[in-house]
Order: structure tokens, then sequence, then C-alpha cells
């Protein structure tokens, strides 16, 4: 039923698309179709029609008028994008060779109006190829929010193929995997390059990736689609439920730095900032915009002057001025780099390269590559145990927890996990390495200088990051999947305590001061704008950071300033 294949990428052109000016026609592409014409109103914000349908094979001609100010047409699944000048009529024609539901975006900022909720980003209208039978189809996967499947909704005939690919917008890891009402299921697992289905049977196919539940999509099968209302019920994840509650009542100490992976902004390419929030005030100071693509992790050092933020999607780590929040030094060590740490002694800086299963150890005053760690495969999430000896990284391609030795700097020994293990911690007094197995609700407690696992905990769903809390004696799992902490206490191993209302998507946890005394957890939620505050004394949540709308992906905090006990990994 399922096979992976490997293409070139020749491939990812799914339509072929030619744009000119009006009065500059080029030959037309040939088609297999019919010719069909349209005449379109571009305007603040919208598109009229709203949608156009046509067949697979078309050549489709838009004659497109702006009478208000500038425009653009994007449609990203075609790799169309055309200026629309004010007052003109723009040409611009493509064959439809791919039967799918296109989304139409104007891609010059033309502004927005808040307080009627609309604007630039609510300007969107809709193609709707339909399939011819006994083809294949594509559907890009992207990392851009909203458009992760890309079309999202799909026509096809039984008999046709769906081929999911991982384009020039995705450098993570993802899945195709069908939701349980699926007539007949059908998961691809974790793949980088091509992914595909042959549906023999009718019927409506949802489906998702295990890994970023948010990303979902629809493939009806000689069907009829939902209501637009019941497709957006499943499609848009999770629901907007707004912000669940006020700010603390006690304001906490210094900076919280947050990276949000899927901010996006008008004049970038590729989505991704770095948040700055006033502690004392729960206010944003700043968003660093300047060359994020997909940012992961985000780290320091002992004089807390300087922010190392890693980026997927390009393959660099920035090093960013903490006072000016400008970029002063930028290296690209490698691909699909996802998290840095550094090393005690402040002289070491270490890069996970997740895709060529390789750790990078960086001068951090230069970022020039000084050794290369060769270890399993998909190390993402590494820490440091503070006494400067073990680094520890979960192996997400492997199901496992890796550990180099980070006084020779080499690959020690592995021990196998569950399925899934995305980040890798240390406890406090450099004993214990932890990591959490997302697949499988487990939380892995390795003996360090023994080499061996001393304990399995089981969470709640889809455990990502399980950090160390700064009194020594718990650790915080954060379970995405169930957007709550489930508190282990350290040495029974126990699940002690589950802290609920975290966050649609929680991932991160850094720990900062609070005023008059004791600690502030501040988590961070992929899919939900918001910060969680959690009060390290009472295990319980404080309140709620706002963000505006739009501002997802929040993936890795970081709380400044970084004292004893929350300094960690420094002493």
């Amino acid at each position: 039923m399922r096979k992976l294949i490997f293409v070139i990428s020749s491939l990812l052109l799914v339509l072929v698309a030619a744009a000119v000016a009006y009065t500059k026609r080029t030959p037309a592409v040939a088609s297999s179709g019919a010719v069909k014409t349209f005449a379109v109103e571009a305007r603040m914000w919208g598109w009229t029609p709203t949608s156009i349908e046509v067949e697979e094979g078309d050549r489709v001609v838009l004659d497109i008028t702006t009478k208000d100010i500038k425009h653009g047409l994007s449609i990203p699944a075609l790799n169309l994008d055309v200026e629309l000048p004010a007052g003109k009529t723009t040409h611009v024609e493509f064959v439809a060779k791919q039967a799918g539901d296109y989304r139409l975006m104007c891609s010059r900022w033309c502004f927005a109006d808040p307080a009627k909720g609309t604007g630039h980003n609510y300007m969107e209208g809709k193609l709707i190829v339909r399939p011819r039978t006994g083809t294949t189809h594509t559907i890009e996967v992207t990392e851009f929010y909203g458009k992760f499947f890309d079309p999202r909704v799909m026509h096809v005939k039984a008999g046709d193929s769906v081929r999911w690919v991982m384009g020039s917008r995705a450098h993570s890891w993802h899945t195709v995997t069908s939701w349980a009402d699926s007539p007949v299921p059908f998961d691809s697992g974790v793949f980088k390059d091509v992914y595909e289905v042959k549906f023999d049977k009718p019927g409506l196919y949802k489906y998702f990736c295990h890994v970023h539940p948010l990303m979902r999509g629809m493939v009806a099968v000689d069907a009829q689609l939902p209501s637009a209302k019941d497709q957006q019920s499943y499609l848009v994840y999770p629901p907007e439920d707004g912000i669940p509650g006020p700010t603390p009542k006690v304001p906490g100490v210094g900076e919280v730095w947050a990276v949000l992976q899927w901010l996006e902004h008008p004049e970038k390419k590729w989505p991704g900032a770095t948040a700055v929030i006033d502690a004392t005030t729960w206010q944003i100071k700043d968003v660093i915009t300047a060359e994020h693509s997909n940012p992961h992790g985000l780290f320091t050092n002992r004089a807390q002057d300087k922010v190392w933020v890693t980026n997927w999607q390009s393959r660099s780590i920035l090093t960013i001025d903490r006072k000016t929040h400008q970029v002063i030094n930028r290296a690209y060590p490698g691909d699909s780099i996802a998290h840095s740490m550094m090393h005690p002694n402040g002289e070491k800086l270490y890069v996970s390269r997740a895709s060529e299963n390789i750790i990078s150890v960086l001068d951090p005053e230069t970022l020039k590559t000084t050794k290369d760690i060769q270890l399993d495969a998909g190390p993402h999430g590494i820490w440091i145990t503070p006494n400067g000896k073990w680094l520890v990284a979960a192996a997400t391609l492997d199901d496992k927890m890796s550990v180099i030795d980070a006084q020779k700097d080499e690959f020690a020994y592995s021990i196998p996990t569950k399925r899934l293990p995305l980040f890798a911690f240390t406890t406090l007094d450099s004993r214990f390495g932890m990591v959490a197995a997302a697949l499988d609700k487990t939380v892995h407690i390795v003996d360090l200088n023994a080499g061996k696992q001393v304990a399995a905990i089981e969470a709640g769903a889809f455990p990502i990051w399980p950090a160390p809390a700064p009194d020594g004696k718990h650790i915080m799992a954060i379970n995405t999947g169930t957007h709550d902490i489930s508190v282990i206490e350290i040495g029974s191993w126990k699940v002690v305590k589950t802290i609920p209302n975290v966050g649609w998507g929680a991932h991160g946890m850094s720990f900062g001061l609070k005023q008059g005394g004791g600690w502030y957890g501040y988590v961070v939620n992929k899919f939900t704008h918001y910060i969680t505050v959690v009060d390290m004394q009472s295990l319980t949540v404080a309140g709620y950071i706002p963000l505006p709308p739009g501002y997802y992906g929040g993936i890795s905090p970081l709380a400044f300033p970084r004292v004893k006990s929350v300094a960690y990994p420094y002493p």
C-alpha cells in the first residue's frame, strides 16, 4: 500500500507556470485540456471571484486587474509569484498539471486593519483543480504555518496515487500518518524525501504529522469533502481558544528569550524569530528576525553577553549581541542545525547536525569548527553535565541516547530508548542523563558513569523536554500531546504530580528568578501564542504571558539572569 520513492528535485515542480506582463506575452505552455480564461479583480483584501475551478491539464489564463494599490499573486504549490501593479491588468497563464485545492495569496504587503481583524494575511482565494483518473498527485511538505501540507485538501479518483514530497521549504522530520477513521490506514514513519500511497478504496482520508500534530490534511477519494466548517475543525489545530488566564501577579526578574519557529514576517522569505520579553512587566521588548530560518535552539555564555541561535532551514548558527540584539557573527557548520550547548569551561560550543549524525565542536568566538564527532543517527536536543564530563544527545532516528566524553570530545556509548527521543538533559549533580521518547510516552534515566539505564518512566502524551528543576529534586517532563507537565521525583523515579493547562504543544522550559525569592519556569508552546509561567515552589501555573496572534512555534526558551542553581550547566 505504501512505498518510499527517491526522486530528483524536478519532481517538486508539480505545476508548470508562466507569468508575464499583459503586453509581453510568451508562447503558451502546452496543455492536454481546454483553455480556461478568468477575469479576476485583486483588492484590499480579497479576490473576485474568490475561487476558480478547472480540470487537470487545462491551460488557465488569468487577467488580473488591480484598482487600489499594488498586490501580488502567489500560489506556492505552483512556485508562482507575480507582482500586480496598481491600476493595471496583469496577464498570468499556466497549465494545471496537478489536481488539488491550491491557495491564492497576496505576496506584496498591502497593510491591515487590526480593528476589523482583516488585512494582508487574510487576502486569500482558491484554485480548485479537479483530477483525472490513474494519475499521481503531489503534496509538498513545508514548514510554513497554515500550509504545512500544500495543498492541505486534495480530490483524487480511486486508483490514483498521492506523493508527499519534502521540498525546499522543509528540512525537519515529519510523518504522513492516517487519522483513526480513515478507510485504510497508512503511516510513512519519519521520512526525508518522498512517501507515496495508492488509494484504491473510496472515502475521506484525514492525515497528520505525528511529530507535529498541527500539520494536517485531507484526501477525498471519489468522495465529497466535509463542509467548510467541518474541514476547519479538523485542519485548524489547535482551536483558537485565546489566552487561558492573566499574567502572573508576582513579576519575574530579568528577561525571557523565546525562539518562535513559525513566526512569519512580510519582509522575510523564511519564518522564525526570537522574542525578548521583560520578565518584570511581561511585555515584549523586541522581536529579532534577522537571519532567522526555522530557528530551533538558543544558549548563552557565562558572561551572558551573547546568545547563540541555531537555524535548521538555513543550516546556520548566529551569535547575537544580547544588549543590541544584533547578529555579530554567523557560521554554517553543516546540515539541519538543531541545538547548541556551551561547555562549562566556556571554550567549546557544541552544535547538533541532525541529518548528518554529527556533533560539531565550535570555537565560540570565531564559530570555526574544531572537531566533528560522529555518533548515532539524528542527534537533536543536547545537554552537558555541570562538571563538563558527559555530553548527552537524543539520537532521534536511531531511538537511542548517545553519550559523548566531553573531556576528549569522543563518542563513548549509547543506550537504546523507545521511539522518537527528541531532547536529552542531565541532572544538576552530573550523575544522570535523561531523554524523552515522544511516541511511547517514556522518559529514560541513565546512570552516566555506569553506562546503564536505571529507570523508564511513563509520562504524558508526546513528552519532549525532560528538564531538571533548579531545586535538584525534580525533572519536569514537558508533554506536547497532553499539554501538561509530568513532575518526576529524582531518586524514586516516580511521577509525583501533573501540572495541567500548560498550553497546546508545550515544548521547552527554562528557569528564571521570581521577585521576592524562588523560581519561575517558563514554558514555550508550539501551537499557541502565549508563554506559560509555572511557580516552581507550588508547582502550579502562575499565569500566562500573551503574545500577538501569529507568534507560533515556541520551541526553546532561555531566562536571564543565569544565577546559581538556574545558571546550569555553569557552576
